[in-house]
């Protein structure tokens, strides 16, 4: 899959070579918020107190979808041909202090961490999707280039 995506990136970043066109890469973050049908879903098992959080070292780069809109606004006006820019929050976080952060907020308990090796038996994929996934991301260049900052949450 990472392949095909690198594959898919060249050919925007390289498409000044065969058009007039340069493309812009956007690099997007884990969206959240309210209309999100992935957040709806995990808000709606917290509220039933059925969200567990696997334990893990993971940590990955979120970005709420209102700011989604304004980024790609931003590059399409400001942005640079041929360049990649990561949409991203200032704070990654790992799913476990997302689930944690969403609990509060739905005044909830705590949620049940699970250790990421047993969630691992049930579902391999979520717990390297949960627990150990590595992917923080800077989006510094955004902020510089597009005069693009993330909303404070």
């Amino acid at each position: 899959m990472l392949k095909a995506l690198r594959d898919m990136e060249q050919t925007v970043l390289t498409s000044g070579n065969h058009s007039d066109t340069e493309g812009i890469v956007l690099r997007y973050g884990i969206f959240y918020g309210p209309d999100v049908p992935h957040t709806q879903m995990f808000t709606r098992l917290v509220k039933w107190c059925a969200m567990p959080v696997v334990t893990g070292d993971g940590i990955v780069s979120w970005i709420h979808i209102d700011d989604v809109a304004k980024a790609t606004a931003a590059a399409v006006d400001k942005g640079r041909g041929g360049q990649i820019y990561n949409i991203v929050d200032d704070r990654p976080q790992s799913f476990g202090d997302y689930v944690r952060e969403l609990s509060a907020e739905l005044h909830r308990p705590k949620p049940l961490p699970i250790p990421r090796r047993l969630f691992g038996l049930v579902a391999p994929y979520g717990a390297i999707a949960f627990g150990d996934t590595w992917l923080p991301l800077s989006n510094a260049k955004a902020k510089s280039e597009l005069g693009w900052t993330p909303s404070p949450r």
